[in-house]
């Protein structure tokens, strides 16, 4: 910068030599403080007042002081900087007059006397120092190598300056990542601390508004039924707005987020016009996504009562804190149906014994009743001997269904595909279970077309089809009810459709009822049910069928009934495969 005062320079003296060599040492104290914020012109002023310059410019690099006013390279005014710049050296010209390093470009001369010295660190130049008199011979050898040190003093405190700058930015980032690293391992450890998903939610939310220091946080978590967002946790929000916040994927912040899968920061929700007000007191609003195993799982939410109160460091933590929130609620997800999964095991071994010992106790009381020394008449030994052949039945059944269930597991099933005709299979099926239905008094019809029904199958897997669902309908059929067959032809396929009376299903469970182990809880369908059968029927019953290239489908209601079609192709157009898709 440069300072127009009138020049007070005259020949340098030894006093005058002295005087300033004492102004190097009072502008080193000064420059001890300088820091990367310091202005030119306030270097320049520290400058006039230690050594007695009144036209002082100081050319800088921006890295060397990010607010140098001069461009840089300095604009030519005169030879004299262009000249230091070249050359790497300083230069001293006596006499203006005489040396056109002084003039500007119109060829005026600037100064009467001047020098100038290099800024440099090493053999980087960071600028350039120059000195003017309006009168020539005011500086001399002695002037010009007071500027080279003063020159060397702020080159030195200005890369001071930097690396103490850079040096505190390094300390800063350390700081904040280990700040950021104790509040992701403090979340960690508390969301990480159960596998009951309820707790796992409720923990993310209190310790991520505790961590962030926000005013409320939220997880969404996706509803997989009906792809609705859905507020699980809340910390800091109202009750109803907790309710009231359900949102489609691409619907609201929570919404956009899911749908694009990136995180999105809204500084000022009146400013924004796709923000959906549930709560008014929020005025500032950060979501990311929760993704687990590459599959969205939800969305974390802060918000804060204050505009522009989040920073880039909060979406790079609460991103960061988002992947572990997602491991832990899958995990406790995970855990929960395990927990499922081993009731559902626990119970169909108590449920199986139970089945199976319900028809040995009744078959070996009969034999023991044959077998007595004095024997019943022959109506009783009748009734005895269809005692035996109902649980027999009973037995075969559960056995089948166990087997059949294994092997579809491990997806064994071999199909032999022949022509069939499944009108001799439903009377076969009904023929088997005609005791089982006649002990409990209830009715069986059929509705057979009048010609054979030819369909190309495997007999055996697809009796066993028939024999399940008419078995499922007698066991929730109350006594002197009524199960019926009927039988639809049609171009391409075959309609097998099973009725009954029976105490019928919620509609939200029936497509439940084809699930490995699946029953039907009291409390869902209103109306006791009966505590046997495996849940196995129903699932072979569709893994047959769709090994046939068929497909079944349910309707009921509780306390009306149910209904299973069964729909098969006919000949060619039953695929040709052995093993069925899985379940």
């Amino acid at each position: 910068m440069e300072e127009t005062a009138h020049s007070r320079g005259v020949a340098a003296s030894g006093s005058h030599v002295v005087t300033r060599l004492g102004g190097l040492v009072q502008l080193q104290h000064w420059l001890d403080t300088l820091e990367t914020t310091t202005t030119p012109e306030e270097i320049t002023a520290a400058l006039r007042d230690a050594l007695g310059y009144e036209h002082v410019t100081l050319y800088l690099r921006e890295e060397a002081v990010p607010s140098a006013s001069h461009t840089w390279p300095p604009a030519e005014e005169s030879g004299l900087v262009a000249w230091v710049v070249a050359q790497g050296a300083p230069l001293l010209v006596p006499d203006g007059r005489r040396d056109v390093r002084c003039c500007n470009a119109a060829g005026e001369i600037v100064a009467g006397s001047a020098m100038a010295a290099p800024l440099l660190i090493g053999e980087h130049l960071l600028g350039v120092l120059e000195v003017r008199a309006a009168e020539p011979n005011t500086f001399s050898e002695s002037d010009l190598l007071i500027l080279e040190v003063a020159a060397h003093q702020i080159a030195t405190a200005l890369e001071s300056a930097r690396f103490r700058a850079e040096h505190k930015a390094l300390l800063e980032e350390t700081r904040r990542k280990l700040d950021e690293m104790s509040t992701l391992y403090q979340v960690a450890q508390e969301v990480t601390g159960s596998l009951q998903l309820d707790e796992v939610l409720e923990t993310v939310v209190q310790a991520i508004r505790r961590a962030l220091n926000c005013r409320g946080c939220c997880v969404f978590l996706l509803n997989p039924s009906d792809q609705m967002l859905e507020i699980k946790a809340a910390a800091g929000l109202k009750p109803e707005w907790r309710h009231m916040a359900r949102l489609a994927i691409g619907e609201g912040i929570a919404g956009k987020v899911a749908a694009s899968l990136q995180p999105l920061y809204v500084p000022d929700t009146q400013a924004y016009p796709d923000y959906i007000v549930f709560d008014p007191e929020v005025r500032c609003l950060l979501a990311v996504p929760l993704q687990a195993q590459g599959r969205l799982i939800g969305v974390l939410n802060i918000d804060h009562t204050q505009p522009d109160a989040f920073t880039p460091d909060h979406e790079r933590l609460l991103t960061v804190a988002a992947s572990q929130v997602a491991v832990a609620i899958d995990n406790a997800r995970l855990y929960t149906q395990l927990l499922a999964e081993k009731r559902r095991q626990d119970e169909f071994l108590a449920i199986v014994s139970h089945e199976l010992r319900t028809p040995l106790t009744c078959i070996q009381s009969s034999v023991s009743l044959l077998l007595e020394d004095e024997p019943p008449d022959g109506e009783t030994a009748r009734e005895f001997l269809e005692i035996i052949q109902r649980q027999n039945e009973r037995l075969v059944l559960i056995v089948n269904n166990l087997l059949n269930a294994t092997r579809l597991e491990h997806a064994e099933l071999q199909l032999v595909h022949q022509p069939v005709a499944l009108d001799e299979l439903i009377s076969r099926a009904v023929r088997r279970l005609r005791l089982l239905a006649a002990e409990k008094q209830i009715t069986m019809r059929t509705q057979l077309p009048d010609e054979s029904i030819r369909i190309v199958g495997d007999a055996d897997w697809l009796e066993q089809t028939l024999v399940n669902l008419l078995d499922n309908a007698i066991k929730f059929t109350p006594p002197e009810g009524e199960v019926s067959v009927a039988v639809q032809v049609m171009p391409q396929e075959v309609e097998v459709t099973v009725r009954d009376t029976g105490i019928g299903i919620p509609e939200s469970d029936l497509e439940r009822v084809f699930d490995k182990f699946y029953r039907v809880p009291d409390q869902l369908s209103g109306v006791p049910r009966p505590r046997y059968g495996s849940g196995l029927g129903l699932y072979i019953v569709r893994r047959v069928v769709e090994a046939h290239g068929g497909h079944i489908r349910a309707a009921s209601a509780p306390g009306t009934g149910s209904t299973f079609i069964i729909s098969l192709p006919r000949g060619s157009a039953t695929p040709d495969y052995a093993t069925p898709s899985a379940p």
